[in-house]
């Protein structure tokens, strides 16, 4: 489980998707949001993060799941930093990942 953690780090697709959707980012806040989506992946279940890897999903998963925590006006992510980035299209998620 750490390998493929730490394999999902080195990508940044949270700094990727940060920096698409807010590109006047504070850049502390921009770390933070890194470090809190990672351990989002450590809440994913061991045997479903294995198996999103190996069918090669994992990284549209896991962007999905950064693009919610920044639009998302009730996830834990925005309440505490207050993102306000609620009006954009979040399905375009695999353009940002190849930018």
């Amino acid at each position: 489980m750490n390998t493929i953690i730490t394999k999902m780090y080195e990508k940044h697709i949270p700094l990727k998707i940060y920096k698409k959707l807010k590109p006047y980012y504070d850049w502390e806040l921009l770390y933070d949001f890194e470090q809190e989506m990672i351990l989002e992946l450590y809440n994913i279940p061991t045997d479903k993060l294995k198996e999103l890897y190996l069918k090669n999903e994992l990284d549209n998963y896991f962007a999905q799941i950064c693009l919610n925590q920044i639009v998302n006006p009730k996830s834990t992510f925005n309440k505490q930093y207050e993102t306000n980035i609620t009006k954009i299209d979040v399905t375009d998620y695999e353009n940002i990942l190849t930018e």
